[in-house]
């Protein structure tokens, strides 16, 4: 499963259920989503040799690079709070509003910086299991983490950003 391009599959099936949840005007594909991301991630721990034949050398560099991806929410996070923060009352009230028009609760809005927040962390583990060059069960534990929390950030914060524009977009018709 994890050596053919099954995982077009599953790119396949996370856009169609961002563009479901514009569409239909729901939260309901995003959980999906994560539950599909959820149990790729699952899988390949449990039904696949893939996570062990990767050497730790590549899987650390996976982390490090889903961390690298992880902090440029920072950064969009630390622009809008400084906007908001500018704003007056009545603007931070108009973002409130779009975001309730957008069905988009601003704990749902806060979600990928938290996840995010929680992929930087660091953990100090053992790279390799003791008794071989595999990777320790820590550092995939750590992978499968990271890059499941990666992916929740991007996910959960395509969708936000889609059902608030499809309300400023309907709110101008």
């Amino acid at each position: 499963m994890f050596e053919k391009p099954y995982n077009a599959i599953l790119y396949l099936a996370a856009l169609v259920l961002l563009f479901l949840g514009v569409l239909l005007q729901t939260n309901l594909s995003l959980f999906l989503g994560l539950a599909l991301f959820a149990a790729w991630m699952i899988a390949y721990v449990l039904f696949a040799s893939a996570a062990r034949t990767r050497t730790p050398g590549s899987l650390s560099h996976t982390i490090t690079t889903c961390r690298q991806e992880a902090s440029y929410f920072f950064v969009f996070y630390g622009v809008l709070l400084a906007i908001l923060l500018a704003a007056g009352a009545s603007d931070r009230a108009s973002f409130l509003r779009l975001c309730e028009q957008a069905d988009t609760p601003i704990w749902l809005f806060a979600i990928p910086f938290a996840t995010a927040s929680v992929c930087m962390l660091g953990v100090p583990i053992c790279l390799e299991s003791p008794a071989s060059d595999e990777p320790s069960p820590a550092l995939i534990g750590s992978f499968v983490i990271v890059t499941f929390l990666r992916n929740t950030s991007v996910f959960v914060f395509a969708h936000v950003i889609l059902r608030i524009l499809y309300a400023i977009a309907w709110a101008g018709t």
